[in-house]
């Protein structure tokens, strides 16, 4: 995701695309979606991007008939848990 975004970009759709036939292949199964966000802004803002973060992640699966609505969780970490390190300026 972009900086302070919720909207899928070309590299995360990429992503998604070569992962489709692998996830597909699996058949029905629960699918566990997580947020996370930099460390910049408030955590009840953090929180609520990774949320929607997420939420979007869930949607693309949905949209493509991967999972039923269901199979899918969400779970949103802010910026409790990063998956990256905040080193850089703009997070």
């Amino acid at each position: 995701f972009e900086f302070d975004k919720a909207t899928l970009n070309r590299y995360a759709l990429e992503t998604l695309n070569v992962l489709k036939p692998m996830i597909s292949r699996l058949g029905a199964h629960p699918i566990k979606v997580e947020g996370h966000t930099d460390g910049k802004g408030s955590d009840e803002y953090n929180q609520s991007l990774s949320e929607r973060r997420a939420e979007r992640v869930k949607n693309w699966l949905l949209e493509n008939h991967l999972c039923t609505p269901a199979a899918v969780t969400i779970e949103g970490f802010g910026k409790r848990h990063p998956v990256a390190a905040n080193t850089n300026p703009d997070g």
